[in-house]
């Protein structure tokens, strides 16, 4: 490949590919974002690192009589497991958005806030290391082509 073929896909990398390749790797991701960010709930973690409140002592002698314990003394957003189940993350206009399809969705971002969804600075780092090399992966294929 010749100096003029490769400036060509430098810009066509630059101006396009970079951020679909971005898209395509989060996207391949999906399931590692959404396993770190419900794991952070069932630590009782926002993605901003803060915590939510421990459950009310009723809370839990309730869900135990009711064969559901809390894991956690920090509420986890975690009853029937719906929340938990419809979690999706989609990357998009240089944008990784994490929301659920639960019908309770509107509700808990009303009551704790938009930073139930996202990572925190540590999955956010784990995060950009398996990023990293996939990249560099697509990156180098683009060029050699």
């Amino acid at each position: 490949m010749g100096f003029i073929e490769l400036e060509k896909r430098l810009r066509l990398l630059i101006d396009d590919k970079l951020l679909e390749f971005m898209e395509e790797i989060l996207t391949e991701l999906e399931p590692e974002i959404v396993r770190m960010n419900r794991e952070q709930l069932e630590r009782g973690e926002k993605a901003d690192g803060s915590f939510f409140q421990p459950y009310s002592w009723i809370t839990i002698q309730w869900r135990a009589e009711a064969g559901n314990p809390v894991k956690n003394q920090l509420i986890a957003l975690y009853d029937t497991g719906d929340f938990w189940a419809g979690f999706w993350a989609k990357a998009y206009n240089n944008k990784l958005s994490l929301f659920s399809d639960d019908v309770k969705t509107e509700m808990l971002v009303g009551i704790y806030g938009n930073n139930i969804f996202g990572l925190t600075q540590e999955n956010f780092q784990a995060l950009g290391d398996r990023v990293n090399p996939l990249l560099k992966q697509k990156v180098g294929q683009f060029l050699q082509q």
